[in-house]
């Protein structure tokens, strides 16, 4: 985020993966639930990787929805600067972690890698329910219930 001089600001706030999103709105975390609600209370950013959102969106679009109108959400866009680092994540994360992150379906991989770049970019703990697949990465995970 810039200011009309256009010089750059940190936020602060947590990253919440897809793997995150799905675990809080499928019910099987109420510490993600938490963490929301301490976020909001605190005035803190909720940063959502693009590909979360859009994935989000295709599974849960209520959801999605409700998300959204949370004033402090804030999406990430997926830039070209940002794909190629979340491409290189993402390989990292294959070499890593081996079978696990083949056998973890595609949409969590996807977001995980955006995230790694968000937290890393933006000094924040990345939350998600998927921690195997941030093996060796140089990110604060907050892991949640699958």
């Amino acid at each position: 985020m810039s200011d009309e001089s256009g010089a750059q600001h940190q936020l602060g706030g947590l990253v919440f993966d897809y793997s995150a999103l799905e675990s809080i709105y499928l019910g099987k975390s109420m510490r993600g639930v938490q963490l929301i609600i301490s976020a909001v209370q605190a005035n803190e950013t909720l940063h959502v990787p693009a590909v979360a959102l859009q994935q989000l969106t295709a599974t849960m679009p209520l959801r999605a929805a409700e998300l959204l109108e949370l004033s402090l959400t804030m999406v990430a866009p997926l830039s070209i600067d940002h794909a190629r680092r979340a491409g290189e994540v993402m390989l990292a994360m294959a070499t890593r972690a081996g079978t696990v992150t083949r056998d973890a379906p595609v949409e969590y991989t996807v977001s995980a890698g955006h995230a790694v770049v968000l937290a890393e970019e933006r000094g924040l703990a990345v939350i998600t329910a998927q921690p195997l697949l941030y093996a060796g990465q140089p990110v604060e995970i907050e892991p949640l219930p699958s």
